[in-house]
């Protein structure tokens, strides 16, 4: 099975605007995984209701709501050095 960047890899390949909106990339990335598995018939919905809340407005709304835990801490610390402009 590929892995998630592989995939994004291949969908960022054949559509580059993707990389412009997480909520896109997000449907996109479901839709292959849906279309590969025989099942991107209910897409139609589903896609409409992941504009409308999109993936991104809801991690900050969680993010509002609810404290961060320690090991939540340490993987956004570890994420932010690892992608950090001054890393790459």
């Amino acid at each position: 099975m590929k892995t998630v960047e592989e995939k994004l890899k291949y969908l960022f390949g054949e559509n580059p605007h993707l990389s412009d909106s997480n909520t896109e990339t997000c449907i996109a990335l479901w839709e292959y995984v849906a279309t590969a598995r025989g099942r991107e018939h209910s897409w139609f919905e589903l896609k409409t209701i992941m504009r409308e809340y999109p993936p991104e407005s809801i991690t900050r709304a969680r993010r509002k709501l609810t404290k961060s835990t320690q090991k939540q801490r340490e993987e956004e610390e570890e994420y932010a050095l690892k992608y950090r402009p001054d890393h790459c």
